[in-house]
């Protein structure tokens, strides 16, 4: 039974296919038929063409530029848009961590999305990555169309930006998580990826916060309007902590240590809501992946957790203030609980409430809600709630597909669960607490927006695979 099981640890995520390796003899042929040919010179030109512009007429920043996005097309030519979309994700911490750093018009967090669409709209269109279907992924394919009515209601540069970052996460999900003959990314390499990005994510929060570039800075207002708030990173953190399951049982060491630096990471943003979330995935994690002799396990966490106290103890105040608002519930002052949410909420319904029947049907549009608030509070708040974001953009139909889309994404970890292979399960039953966190944080802060949800599309994306009757066997690590 044993000698069966570790047989299957090093097999890709079904039989037949195809594996990424080192070239053989016929790595030519497989890089000529990595990509079309006349998308290859397309891409070949329009990057020595963009590097020769670069040299005789910008500045060395724009040389580096120029050469780097030489580079990363020629990547695109040879491995491919899946390849290439999995090396974007693995690099989102650092640019979370640079998210404002100005590059021309643009900062490097814009810059990072449009690639991201541009690549998944290049693996769609060359057949490189698989579309939604009708069958399996209804519920998108309606969500997607409901959100370009309410977009076209009242198109602007910003809703087309908030728009465009869920739509690419969501669809993401089909796109790696369907394998194919042009798609030779296996289960196994989506999460080698995904230890990556939780590796990447804790570290760029600890960075961020022993350079007091993190939560303490933010809510003492000393990053100003341009500073990276925590939310978005501490949101990647908790959502990429489903990635401590692929360690092997064997590895206590890792997985206590991994878990308890992201929660510690979580808790450091002081965000109230992401913190709530990483208080619920860290326990759970702890909790199913503890292996059957204890001892180790015990000694190590007790080691973690003490280290953990000594760092958070002198900002326990603080993180205790972080909550202290939410006693104004039952009083007059009942609207300024939770930063003023209450208020917020409030604004959005009575706003809609003002339209009648109509504004229940059909919403205000895509950016017809923050119009509305602007009006009203001085400033333009988001809803800090994705189904009341929803709600007064498309009227009902649209929050109740929002609804299904929560549903839609909880199919995918639920059958993994239900998975006879132990650790796919084991992987399915934290996968769906993440889920669980996700929807919480959507409900009560705002998260489909972020672009941090790429850690959910992966793990969903592996779930996804997993579960696939046209494999017969998951991709699982040995080490």
């Amino acid at each position: 039974m044993r000698v069966g099981a570790q047989r299957h640890l090093n097999q890709s995520v079904g039989c037949g296919e195809p594996v990424i390796g080192r070239p053989g003899r016929h790595g030519l042929r497989a890089l000529a038929q990595a990509v079309p040919s006349p998308a290859a010179a397309t891409i070949l030109v329009a990057a020595s063409g963009s590097l020769a512009l670069a040299c005789l007429y910008a500045a060395w920043p724009w040389v580096m530029a120029a050469l780097l996005s030489a580079l990363f097309m020629l990547f695109v030519a040879a491995r491919g848009a899946p390849a290439a979309t999995l090396l974007l994700i693995i690099a989102r911490p650092v640019v979370d961590t640079f998210v404002y750093l100005p590059i021309g018009p643009v900062t490097l967090g814009q810059v990072w999305g449009i690639l991201l669409l541009l690549l998944l709209l290049y693996g769609l269109a060359v057949g490189q990555m698989a579309g939604p279907s009708l069958k399996r992924d209804a519920p998108l394919l309606i969500f997607v169309l409901l959100t370009l009515l309410a977009l076209a209601r009242n198109p602007n540069l910003i809703g087309m930006t908030d728009y465009s970052r869920f739509v690419t996460w969501l669809l993401l999900i089909p796109a790696l998580g369907s394998a194919s003959i042009k798609n030779p990314v296996s289960g196994a390499t989506l999460l080698r990826c995904g230890r990556l990005l939780m590796a990447g994510s804790i570290g760029a929060a600890w960075c961020a916060w022993i350079l007091n570039r993190y939560g303490l800075a933010y809510y003492a207002g000393e990053l100003g309007t341009q500073g990276q708030g925590p939310h978005g990173l501490s949101l990647l953190v908790v959502l990429s902590l489903v990635f401590v399951a692929t360690f092997p049982v064997y590895g206590t060491t890792r997985i206590v240590m991994f878990t308890i630096a992201g929660l510690s990471a979580v808790l450091g943003s002081f965000v109230r809501s992401t913190s709530i979330a990483g208080l619920a995935v860290s326990p759970y994690a702890l909790l199913i992946l503890a292996p059957r002799s204890k001892f180790r396990w015990y000694v190590t966490l007790f080691i973690c957790l003490g280290l953990l106290f000594l760092i958070a103890l002198p900002y326990a105040s603080m993180f205790i203030g972080r909550f202290s608002d939410l006693g104004l519930l039952g009083t007059a002052d009942y609207s300024q609980a939770g930063s003023g949410r209450i208020a917020i909420w409030m604004t959005y319904l009575s706003t809609l409430q003002a339209r009648g029947p109509v504004g229940w049907a059909f919403g205000l549009g895509a950016e017809g809600t923050r119009q509305s608030v602007e009006s009203k509070l001085g400033m333009p708040f988001f809803a800090h709630s994705d189904p009341l974001e929803f709600l007064v953009a498309g009227g009902l139909p649209l929050l109740f597909s929002y609804l299904s889309v929560l549903l839609w994404l909880m199919r995918w970890p639920l059958a993994a669960a239900r998975s006879i292979d132990p650790q796919v399960k084991k992987f399915g039953q934290l996968a769906v607490v993440v889920t669980l966190a996700y929807g919480f944080v959507s409900c009560l802060n705002g998260a489909f927006f972020y672009q941090a949800s790429v850690a959910l599309s992966l793990s969903l994306a592996y779930c996804r695979r997993a579960v696939s009757p046209s494999r017969s066997q998951p991709a699982l690590l040995s080490r």
